[in-house]
């Protein structure tokens, strides 16, 4: 597996600050974020303040509409880029996203597990990683 090519391909995706996470030697786990531009969180806002009958920026207005709407965006964004870049290493592929909260939504943080192998045990995965 070639570690190096992937992180490029992600990085030349504008995905940034990828970092290896340690697992095992069957398997490539990356950690990176998803950053928002001005245009995508105006996108976002907009669709919330039409969409939410209630105040903006309340939290009805964040949790049922912005977030979910930048949630969406984010993981159909990353989920293109890693497939691609799985189909150019010839690696199956897992994504993972944690959701952005109202205090911080302009990045979204995620975790890609490469592998060779079918990856059936992302939970387990998951589990050890937030172990340690």
């Amino acid at each position: 597996m070639d570690k190096k090519k992937i992180v490029e391909f992600l990085a030349e995706c504008d995905l940034e600050d990828i970092k290896e996470l340690s697992y095992d030697d069957s398997r490539i786990i990356l950690k990176f974020n998803y950053y928002f531009d001005d245009l995508e969180l105006e996108a976002a806002e907009e669709y919330a303040n039409d969409e939410c009958e209630e105040e903006s920026k309340s939290e009805s207005w964040y949790y049922e509409y912005l977030l979910p709407y930048l949630t969406d965006f984010a993981m159909d964004n990353v989920e293109e880029i890693v497939e691609e870049c799985s189909e150019e290493v010839e690696l199956n592929y897992e994504v993972i996203c944690y959701e952005p909260t109202e205090v911080c939504y302009d990045v979204m943080n995620f975790i890609a597990v490469f592998s060779k192998d079918e990856i059936d045990d992302i939970d387990l995965i998951m589990l050890n990683l937030d172990k340690k």
